[in-house]
């Protein structure tokens, strides 16, 4: 018998262009984003770099620095509880576009969807050069 609900979970990653430091990109997030305030500290284990997280609903929420996508400087995840068995079961649902858009209109900074060529610019979507 098929379970009544596959997907229970949910998670996205985008990158953003941002040039000023964490702390700020963090408190406009948190604004934005109607979010708690980020907690920035700098990361126990190595490179011991600093690095944002938040909670709602359920939610963490990560902020990064991160040199992986040319001229993105941060990255942004989120993420349900129980991540890791609800991915061995391929019971997560992937947000990142939406994630993305949402963060790019609301925000006003331009969002990637790592894994494509896709960056939202005020919430429109455009080609990545």
């Amino acid at each position: 018998m098929e379970p009544l609900i596959k997907v229970i979970g949910a998670k996205a990653l985008i990158y953003l262009r941002y040039p000023e430091d964490i702390y700020s990109l963090a408190s406009m997030l948190s604004v934005g984003l109607q979010l708690p305030e980020f907690r920035v500290e700098t990361r126990e284990s190595p490179p011991h770099d600093l690095t944002g997280m938040a909670e709602a609903l359920g939610w963490e929420v990560w902020l990064d620095h991160t040199d992986a996508v040319r001229s993105f400087q941060y990255s942004l995840a989120m993420e349900t509880s129980n991540v890791q068995e609800l991915l061995d079961k391929s019971q997560m649902y992937d947000l990142s576009p939406w994630l993305a858009k949402y963060v790019s209109r609301i925000c006003k900074v331009d969002a990637f969807v790592g894994g494509t060529k896709i960056v939202f610019c005020r919430g429109i979507a455009k080609q990545m050069d």
